[in-house]
């Protein structure tokens, strides 16, 4: 009869296999789109994947700090989404409410201000002028 821990961390071994290679095909996604919705649900799938893959590794060693490091990961994870998911409907109420926002069709100036924006928008009492 096997031995129950070995079991126990072969199938977390496994699973952290699995959750590494959907992982790679999220980030397949990330990559080629098509549309920028579709690319931020992607960075949300990989955050929230890469947060279990870090709690699963936890459990593999043994060490509880990890489960502290995926507690700030997922947060940071959501802020990024929120963030993200903002600047899109902003960028779709500019661009006069159409529903194709397409990442492709924005030059490359244009991406470097939204990217800024994004970032400032956080720190708008710093920034701003007086």
């Amino acid at each position: 009869m096997p031995d129950i821990n070995n079991l126990k961390n072969y199938l977390l071994i496994g699973s952290a296999v699995f959750l590494s290679i959907t992982i790679f095909a999220c980030l397949l996604r990330a990559i080629l789109g098509p549309r920028f919705t579709d690319r931020i649900i992607a960075a949300n799938i990989i955050g929230t994947k890469t947060i279990a893959l870090i709690s699963i590794m936890s459990l593999i060693v043994g060490e509880d700090y990890l489960v502290d490091i995926c507690l700030i990961y997922a947060i940071i994870s959501f802020l990024s989404v929120v963030v993200l998911a903002r600047s899109v409907i902003e960028q779709k109420h500019k661009s006069g409410g159409s529903n194709n926002i397409n990442n492709n069709s924005h030059s490359a100036d244009d991406l470097r201000s939204m990217i800024q924006q994004i970032w400032r928008e956080p720190f708008n009492y710093i920034f701003e002028e007086q």
